[in-house]
């Protein structure tokens, strides 16, 4: 007899994605938050202060800029939108963990990135991003959708090799 239990796994803390979407966006650490070494006898302009630094330091830095050839997972809907602001070419994939056609692809999608650096290439997980799939009318996945300029230009729906190349070529031609 199985006597093992499921338990459904939680989203985490609205917290901790914001904070993961800072590092991702922002390209800071937040080890050291500004109010970590607060004691209650310090001022709370001496905080303000201290996090007034931090945000100045992190608004001369440059916005969500790529590595070179990477795949840049998609974490939240603001660093997507940011993203398509700053990158005048972007494909998106939207996947799903659990999708077969999805894990098959992505390797390929991978290899693509890193062949063709004028193009952004982002991953977005329709599981943990639904906000962005149900705003993007994702219906089928992967569904790769191609943006010039932060405009729609084309979309492909499934795990189509051939018609990807041909999307991403035209992309980084254009």
């Amino acid at each position: 007899m199985n006597t093992t239990t499921h338990t459904p796994r939680l989203a985490p803390p609205r917290w901790r994605r914001l904070c993961r979407t800072a590092v991702v966006v922002l390209g800071v650490t937040l080890a050291a938050a500004p109010y970590a070494s607060a004691s209650p006898a310090t001022s709370r302009p001496a905080v303000q202060e201290a996090t007034a630094k931090v945000t100045q330091q992190v608004s001369t830095e440059a916005p969500a800029s790529r590595a070179g050839g990477e795949v840049i997972e998609v974490t939240s809907a603001e660093q997507f939108y940011e993203l398509l602001r700053s990158e005048p070419r972007v494909i998106a994939m939207f996947k799903a963990r659990w999708c077969g056609p999805c894990m098959r692809i992505t390797p390929d999608f991978e290899n693509l990135s890193m062949q063709y650096g004028s193009v952004v290439f982002l991953s977005i997980d329709v599981d943990d991003n639904s906000d962005l799939a149900y705003a993007n009318k994702i219906d089928a996945m992967p569904t790769f959708i191609a943006f010039r300029n932060a405009r729609k230009w084309e979309s492909i729906q499934g795990a189509n090799g051939k018609e990807l190349r041909r999307m991403v070529r035209e992309m980084a031609a254009s």
